[in-house]
């Protein structure tokens, strides 16, 4: 479970603000990768944030490679990802979630965009975060007690009859995105420390770099269905992109959030 623990407070010294969540145990971690339009791509950035090709960014997964080989157009478009973390449990100033609303598993997740701007620089897979929600409300208030903006998203996980399977429902930004599956272990599969790096727009027009690290247990795969509902928003952009790819699953471990302005 991605157990943020207290938010902590950074130097006493320091007048900038910085929380730090300590993960442990996560469920399952992953990402829906895909491709946006550049004006689309281009709207909601935080402050002078600029989107990044694909033909620019390094490391793309090999099935976003591939379309990019066989069609050259798409380099001019933008990688964009949806992360969701399912999680045990969430302590916050000494206040502990172990569920989300509804009594469903803890969760959370950001829809990101390719980008670079002050606060990013150049590093390599920075994103701008439309989107960085948790289906659990008082986590969510707790959060913005700290002047941090915080979405209420609905991610819900339930069997599937007759299989070992599980459906994992997200509801965000005019989207309804299912996934069936199951996450497992690739004993081939190398384990090696991520992190990943954004910005988020704040109140009052404050910015907040955000930075995930994780030291993933196991490596896996969520083999699986794939389904996406909905007309507007994040609906219309996953149904435009040419590819809509989930990425590798990671497990136990431990992770760490860190927000800082």
């Amino acid at each position: 479970a991605l157990v943020p623990a207290a938010w902590t407070a950074a130097a006493a010294q320091s007048q900038a603000p910085s929380f730090r969540w300590e993960v442990s145990g996560p469920r399952a971690g992953w990402c829906l990768h895909f491709l946006m339009d550049p004006e689309e791509a281009g709207k909601e950035l935080v402050r002078e944030e600029r989107p990044v090709t694909a033909g620019l960014v390094k490391d793309l997964p090999p099935a976003i490679e591939r379309v990019l080989a066989d069609d050259p157009k798409y380099a001019e478009w933008i990688p964009s990802v949806v992360c969701t973390y399912v999680v045990d449990s969430i302590s916050v100033d000494g206040r502990t979630y172990d569920r989300g609303d509804g009594k469903q598993p803890l969760a959370f997740l950001y829809w990101g965009v390719a980008a670079t701007g002050d606060a990013l620089g150049s590093e390599p897979g920075a994103r701008s975060f439309r989107v960085f929600g948790t289906n659990s409300s008082g986590l969510q208030r707790v959060m913005e007690s700290h002047r941090l903006r915080i979405d209420r998203v609905d991610v819900k996980v339930q069997p599937i009859k007759d299989s070992e399977d599980e459906q994992y429902r997200l509801k965000l930004e005019g989207a309804t995105i299912f996934l069936d599956g199951h996450p497992r272990p690739d004993s081939a599969g190398t384990v090696v420390p991520e992190q990943r790096t954004g910005e988020l727009g704040g109140y009052n027009k404050s910015v907040w770099k955000v930075q995930l690290a994780f030291q993933p247990a196991e490596v896996g795969t969520l083999a699986g269905a794939l389904r996406v509902e909905g007309k507007r928003g994040l609906a219309k952009v996953l149904q435009q992109s040419p590819i809509r790819y989930v990425g590798p699953v990671l497990a136990g471990g431990s992770a760490s959030v860190t927000f800082s302005r």
